[in-house]
């Protein structure tokens, strides 16, 4: 058994599985998670980082999708509510509720009537939420300081917010813990296939060592979200999916410090625009752009989007102008959109499609909420040729209950939020380091030297950034990518992940040059240098 549980893959191709899943995001996260809790020999190869692509680059929000009743999609507004609702409920800690607002200006009778409409409908779909569903503008004042004085009342209700990187990996946890395998690093290179063309495995190169095996598998699932078009393209099949960018802005809270989320539409292009509270920070988003750049180059904002998102804040807080100085930091991720021929990006479909080509189960589209939802599809259609049984089973909870009296040496609060965040045996691990290591890392609202060494120990960390960008947020969280803790972070990453003087050094070069090309706030947009100079394979 390899560093942090890895098992190698020469023992890995000696087994059968039932399942390989390729994709190590959300959506095969979640399919790993309920096959594994269903008993079947589940394997997960990821070809980077865990959560990576789109799972880490997401608004952070579990949402029922209020502006698909716009659009008359009843149907994935009501299943993508009843997934909001399971995750509050199941990933407690992990993904709480948020409260939105509508702000209504002053003699607009018409939006606010057609809002209450929706609204209406909204909560009798997803039931009744606590609290005046009404605003007036001193409570607007409060919880939205320096909003424009045009805005005189407010409609309320309620979505929920998750670290989606974070939720990724205690998804594949939920699933390790039920005896599936997953890997990340761990590249297809090829698939197998048998004398009829179906797909019956897949050659893997594990991107750590350098070594190469085959694993076979009875069914083999393509869960690699944009990038499953490439998958299929091995088969010879055409591409059925749409390129779309998504952009968010990151803004220290002192400069933007809302209290709840706050939905409307921007001034220029009447799309929607949110700014959302979050781990200490303030994100503003989205766009919708479609992507003629290709996969191989790694999202990044371009030069348009910035401006356009602080464009429509200002308009709805004049008094704040915010300009390019205050961007702490910026991030963009490929959303899995099947291509409807919709005109415009902005009103793609967020609904998910399952299909079998030569074998190969491809799963994609959807969203972070209903990674569930998807994952439970592929199973009743699978499940029938692996196994019998009398009933659909399910996974045991991701989140244990925080209700306890036992002295743990953390507040209640810390308790019940590393818990969530890391897993029960997270809590018990930090309380044999230092009490120096428990508290909380400069400027950061909720994040301790003790998480990461926690993480570096256990969670399949192989680089410095699979550390500050996906299992932390420091990417994020911290002014310039967290540049400044990098000598309180040196000794705890190269204890735990036995790293000497010079990889550190290099680790600390890939990293920065990754922040600079996917984080940034100056950037334009990556570059090949990215490519060159922060490469994604095995490290030395």
């Amino acid at each position: 058994m390899e560093r942090n549980g890895r098992p190698p893959l020469h023992e890995l191709s000696r087994r059968r599985w039932d399942l390989l899943i390729i994709g190590g995001g959300i959506t095969g996260a979640g399919i790993f998670r309920e096959a594994a809790g269903l008993g079947l020999r589940t394997l997960l190869v990821e070809r980077e980082d865990y959560a990576s692509g789109t799972s880490s680059q997401s608004a952070k929000l579990v949402h029922g999708g209020l502006h698909y009743l716009s659009r008359f999609q009843l149907g994935l507004a009501r299943e993508s509510i009843r997934e909001r609702n399971h995750l509050l409920h199941e990933g407690a800690g992990l993904v709480d509720a948020i409260d939105f607002v509508l702000p209504v200006a002053a003699g607009d009778w018409k939006h606010s009537c057609t809002t209450m409409v929706g609204l209406g409908v909204y909560h009798a779909i997803g039931g009744k939420m606590q609290g005046s569903p009404h605003l007036d503008r001193g409570e607007l004042e409060r919880i939205a300081p320096g909003l424009d004085t045009c805005y005189r009342t407010a409609h309320r209700y309620f979505e929920g917010q998750t670290d989606d990187a974070r939720l990724t990996l205690r998804v594949i946890a939920a699933g390790e813990r039920d005896q599936g395998l997953a890997r990340n690093y761990t590249e297809v290179i090829a698939l197998i296939r048998d004398r009829h063309g179906a797909v019956t495995g897949a050659e893997v190169l594990d991107r750590i060592t350098g070594e190469a095996f085959s694993i076979s598998a009875r069914f083999v699932i393509n869960a690699t979200g944009p990038w499953s078009d490439q998958l299929r393209a091995r088969l010879g099949h055409a591409p059925r999916q749409r390129l779309i960018g998504g952009s968010h802005l990151v803004i220290p809270r002192h400069r933007l410090p809302v209290t709840t989320g706050i939905a409307v539409y921007h001034v220029d292009s009447g799309l929607p625009l949110y700014i959302v509270p979050w781990r200490g920070v303030t994100l503003i988003g989205t766009t919708h752009i479609e992507s003629g750049a290709g996969l191989d180059t790694p999202p990044g904002i371009s030069a348009a989007e910035a401006p356009y998102l602080l464009a429509g804040v200002n308009a709805l807080f004049p008094d704040a102008r915010l300009s390019a100085r205050d961007i702490q930091a910026a991030f963009t991720g490929y959303r899995p959109i099947i291509d409807t021929r919709t005109a415009d990006p902005a009103r793609a479909s967020r609904d998910y499609g399952i299909w079998i080509e030569q074998g190969l189960m491809t799963v994609t589209g959807g969203k972070l909420t209903t990674h569930r939802s998807m994952a439970r599809q592929v199973m009743r259609r699978i499940t029938p040729r692996l196994v019998r049984q009398s009933g659909y089973q399910t996974a045991l909870p991701l989140c244990q209950s925080c209700a306890t009296t036992e002295e743990t040496g953390f507040t209640q609060a810390d308790r019940c939020r590393l818990e969530a965040h890391y897993g029960p045996g997270a809590v018990a691990a930090m309380l044999d380091m230092s009490p120096a290591e428990r508290q909380q890392l400069p400027g950061l609202a909720d994040l301790t030297l003790a998480e990461l060494r926690w993480a570096a120990r256990a969670e399949s960390v192989h680089h410095l950034d699979d550390l500050l960008t996906r299992r932390t947020r420091i990417a994020l969280l911290a002014p310039d990518g967290g540049h400044d803790l990098l000598d309180l972070i040196e000794p705890v990453a190269r204890e735990e992940l036995a790293w000497d003087a010079d990889r550190w050094r290099r680790e600390v070069e890939r990293y920065e040059t990754l922040w600079a090309c996917r984080y940034a706030p100056a950037i334009s947009g990556a570059s090949s240098v990215c490519l060159a100079e922060a490469p994604l394979s095995r490290a030395s």
